[in-house]
Parts: C-alpha cells; structure tokens; sequence
C-alpha cells in the first residue's frame, strides 16, 4: 500500500505487552491530531500467545486506525533490530522526525507535538527527549551523563561523596519547565531528527538495552546534541515491556542480555581495557554498597545474585565471552 509523505513518524516495538498497548491506543492516536502527515509504525516481535493476530484485528476494526502500519518482524530481533525495521521504512516514506515510545508508555495530547516544535526551533539537536512520570504522576530517571568508571562506581556504592566526586546527574524531576541539555535520555519517549542519522539507526548487536545510549553517544560524536525536554510528558509503566524495574526495590535477577548490551557498549565505544577497568570500578561500587548494608543493618535493594553477576560478567566475561563485544 502506498502512503503520502509523513512529517512525522512513531515507532512501537511490541513484546508480550499488547494488552498494554491496545489499552493506550487510541491516546496514541491522539497525540498525533494536528500534523498533516503522520504514521505510526507497529513491529511485533514475535510475541507469544499470537499477539499479531490481536494487534491485527483491532486496527483493521477501526477507521481512526488506518495510519498505523503493523509490522511482522518474524523473530525476536531485540530492541534494537526490530527499531531499525521500521526505521528505514520510515525514511523511506519521507519522515522528518521519528518518536521511539515504549509499548508501555502513552503520550499526553501534545507530548509529541512539543518535541517536533523543540526540534523545529533548535537545529543542533538531533535527540528531544520526554518527561517520564508513572501511573501515580511521580517522575522517573530519563536523562543522564554517558556512563563513565566513576559514574558506575557512584551509582552501585550510593554514598553521596562518591556522587559529589563523580559529578553524577539523574534528572528526575525537573525544577522548571525549561528544557535542560544533556547527554542521552532514555529510550522509552524521544524523538530524533532523521537528517542526522538518515541511514543506520540502532546497532542490532544490543538485543536489549544500551542501544539508545549507543546511538546517542555516535550523534554526540558527531557534534549533535540531546536535549530534555521536561513539557512534554509521558506516561510509562515501567517494566512491562522489559519485567526489570529501576525505580524500585529490585529483587529479581537482571537478565543475561543486559550484561551482554552492558560489556558490548564499553568495547565497542572505549574498547577492552577500559571495559575491564568499568567493571572493576563497578564491582568495587557493589562492594561499599553491600558493605553499608550490612553496618547500616538496611535492607538489600539491589537485584538478586547481583554481586556475582557484576563479578562474572563485568569482568570475567571480559576475557571468556566476545559474542556480544564484536563489532
């Protein structure tokens, strides 16, 4: 089928979440009222329990549905792989900007529309990111520096004079309504300029996790700039989409992949050695975290078997496991 050009694409990744998604369909619809040209692109990454055929059915039910493009990956391709699917047909059809949203997420009615007016106006960005709030309207981590030794040291010890050290930012609630540089945001809700990245999106070497970060470190190389931007505001459930929560007490343990996506971002961008060096640092993070649990007498919020994760596949895996550092 043949489709006029589109100022204006978004891009839904589904896995095992279209009960959530189809729940918030039509507030994503919504959202994109006013732009002239406008297409949503569905891709499925072959979700259990024959969710294509539901996703399928509801949009063929509805006349309000007939700018929405379901795509049938196949497989599970990752984040990343089924991201790129519907990229390029997204440049293909002559979109000027493109919104990631997380099957989990859904949109206030102009959340969209601010992010291509900020894009619009600021020419050096390539990234306009949302702000994140969840159900109950409190806001979630969703911009920060690229990670550094000292942040992941700063992040897994907790202790404030690591984090005055480490210089380490979480926007989580932004104190004015201006937008705010930084490094990257997070790849639940944001729109990227598809001047800047006009033919490779997402490195599909992440299957999970790490690949926003990835491509927003490239464009930051390339001398693009990210933005926050905190008016537009996004809804997201998180852990839906992924079953790991982040702003939360956490106990069950972090999957494989994200390790995997962990060691692949430092290899492939800084190289072995200071992959090497993060895990370390992170380890030695863990270590005065556990420790102060244990004096303190507090409860461990950290994932469970964490300890020897980080010790297995932050830095043993380093030197046994390259399936995931190969570029």
């Amino acid at each position: 089928m043949q489709h006029p050009k589109i100022v204006v694409a978004t891009i839904i990744v589904n896995y095992a979440t279209a009960d959530v998604l189809l729940a918030h369909l039509d507030e994503i619809v919504g959202a994109h009222n006013g732009f002239e040209g406008w297409r949503i692109f569905i891709v499925d990454n072959a979700s259990p329990n024959d969710e294509y055929a539901l996703l399928q059915q509801r949009l063929a039910s509805d006349q309000q549905y007939q700018n929405i493009e379901l795509i049938d990956a196949g497989a599970n391709l990752g984040f990343a792989g089924a991201n790129n699917i519907a990229y390029e047909r997204a440049v293909r059809a002559g979109a000027e900007y493109v919104f990631f949203l997380n099957p989990d997420a859904y949109p206030d009615p102009q959340s969209i529309r601010i992010l291509y007016d900020f894009l619009k106006a600021t020419p050096e960005a390539a990234i306009a990111g949302a702000r994140l709030v969840d159900e109950a309207g409190q806001d979630a981590s969703c911009c920060f520096q690229f990670p550094t030794a000292w942040i992941e040291l700063a992040s897994e010890a907790q202790l404030r004079l690591i984090d005055r050290l480490a210089l380490r930012k979480s926007v989580t609630a932004p104190l004015s309504h201006a937008p705010l540089k930084t490094d990257w945001v997070s790849g639940a809700a944001f729109m990227l300029r598809v001047s800047a990245s006009p033919s490779t999106l997402m490195d599909p070497g992440y299957f999970l996790y790490f690949e926003e970060t990835d491509l927003m470190l490239r464009l930051h190389r390339q001398g693009w700039e990210a933005w926050h931007v905190p008016a537009s505001r996004i809804v997201h459930i998180g852990g839906v989409a992924t079953g790991v929560q982040h702003d939360g007490p956490a106990t069950r343990a972090l999957p494989a992949y994200w390790f995997d996506s962990w060691r692949r971002y430092y290899h492939k961008n800084y190289g072995g050695l200071y992959a090497v060096f993060v895990g370390v640092a992170k380890f030695a993070g863990l270590l005065i975290y556990n420790a102060k649990v244990v004096l303190l007498r507090r409860k461990n919020g950290k994932p469970t078997g964490y300890t020897a994760d980080v010790f297995s596949r932050c830095i043993i895996a380093n030197f046994t496991d390259k399936t995931r550092t190969k570029t």
